[in-house]
């Protein structure tokens, strides 16, 4: 007999796995989330205070200062020798629409998935989030891109490097897959500062929009109309935002919280700066006492160049 196929996953069920998923990534907020290649960054991470880990191809370092796209996911073998290593949330970063990636990320037992457009490009389409067991950040450019996103199921959002952030629409279908030319696909704290400040713009002209206004601006953007009325009533995104690109500095990390986000990532090159160590434990103090300038100075004597930042 052939076997049956399975019934349909009910909008209940779909709903109450979100709702677990968006708490699950609360666990981030507040802290700085450090890019590894390597169980021993990821050690060091951890150590010194970050929240979490992304993994990232050990190729990722030469091909970004090359200015190229990495080709795909890290290897599950170093995924689950990192993982093995520490206790701290791990995340696998995938290709934007390659699901098996995802599904074999998954499968290793990361705590949540990155689908990055700092990958190489597969597919025209974001993956159908809401199956997976585990939370899904995004990169985004604009409010238009971070409730689509949300709409397909990201439980966490990030700024996208080598985003446009002028535009308040959505990124042509390659450029959304990371597609965009080499000097936007450079990760600058110039992009994570315009981000932020596109998002909280359009925010801003949303709650300004006419009943008419707003059910075009829906249409035209393909978005759930009861996301964009949660925006209004709350003010600001549904979801945490993350800051993204070249973060090695206290500085620079106590800027970014001081905009609005609720929370960094760090970039792989600290790893490669001198007083790795001591640099990552100053990060995590300056997104907590990014309020206290003094606080702020007193961390960042002493932590030398970082190098080229990737």
């Amino acid at each position: 007999m052939p076997e049956e196929k399975p019934k349909p996953e009910s909008s209940e069920s779909i709903g109450k796995r979100y709702a677990t998923k968006i708490a699950m990534s609360r666990q981030f907020a507040g802290g700085v989330i450090a890019v590894v290649h390597t169980a021993e960054q990821a050690t060091i991470a951890e150590t010194y205070g970050a929240c979490g880990v992304i993994v990232i191809s050990n190729t990722a370092t030469k091909m970004l200062k090359a200015n190229a796209n990495i080709s795909r996911a890290a290897d599950p073998a170093i995924v689950k020798s990192i993982m093995s290593s520490m206790v701290l949330p791990v995340i696998g970063r995938v290709r934007v629409g390659h699901t098996m990636e995802a599904r074999v990320m998954e499968s290793c037992g990361v705590n949540a998935i990155d689908e990055s457009e700092t990958l190489e490009t597969t597919s025209t389409s974001f993956i159908k989030k809401h199956p997976f067991k585990v939370p899904f950040i995004c990169g985004v450019a604009n409010l238009a891109e971070a409730l689509q996103r949300t709409g397909e199921g990201a439980s966490m959002l990030r700024s996208k490097v080598g985003s446009s952030p002028k535009t308040t629409g959505v990124s042509s279908a390659s450029k959304t897959a990371g597609g965009g030319s080499v000097e936007e696909d450079k990760p600058t704290i110039r992009n994570a500062i315009n981000c932020i400040r596109t998002i909280q713009n359009n925010i801003e002209k949303l709650i300004a929009m006419t009943d008419e206004e707003r059910q075009a601006y829906i249409k035209k953007h393909t978005l759930d109309p009861a996301l964009v009325e949660q925006v209004i009533r709350l003010k600001r995104l549904p979801l945490p935002l993350y800051a993204d690109g070249g973060v090695v500095f206290p500085m620079d990390v106590a800027m970014l919280m001081d905009t609005g986000y609720d929370g960094v990532i760090a970039s792989v090159q600290l790893f490669q700066a001198p007083n790795s160590e001591k640099r990552m434990r100053a990060l995590v103090l300056a997104a907590t006492h990014y309020k206290n300038p003094h606080m702020v100075a007193s961390i960042s004597e002493g932590l030398g160049d970082a190098g080229a930042v990737v």
